[in-house]
C-alpha cells in the first residue's frame, strides 16, 4: 500500500515537469495580415514579387493584388484584395 503514492508521484512527475505553453508555442498559423508580415522580409511595408515567391498562393495572385502595377503589393492593396475576395459572389 505504501507503493501506491510513490507510483502515482512517479506517473505524475513528467506532466508536472513540462514547460507551460507560451504565446510563441500556441500561436495560430499565419493568416491574413500575418502572412503579409511574414512575406515582407525586409519590413518595408510592401511585398515584392521576389518576396512573394516564398508563398505559391500569394505569388499566383500577385498581379491581381498589385493594383497600381508598381511591382509591389502594399498592405492596403493586400487588405483590399482580401476584402474583395471575402464578399459573397452574387448568384448566377
Amino acid at each position: 500500500m505504501k507503493l501506491l503514492p510513490l507510483l502515482l508521484c512517479a506517473l505524475a512527475w513528467p506532466a508536472l515537469a513540462q514547460t507551460p505553453p507560451t504565446a510563441a508555442t500556441t500561436a495560430a498559423p499565419a493568416t491574413g495580415g500575418d502572412a503579409f508580415a511574414r512575406l515582407d522580409q525586409d519590413k518595408d511595408g510592401r511585398v515584392s514579387s521576389t518576396e512573394a515567391d516564398a508563398d505559391a498562393g500569394f505569388s499566383g495572385s500577385f498581379a491581381a493584388m498589385d493594383a497600381n502595377a508598381d511591382g509591389f503589393v502594399t498592405s492596403d492593396e493586400y487588405k483590399s484584395r482580401a476584402k474583395t475576395n471575402a464578399q459573397p459572389k452574387p448568384p448566377r
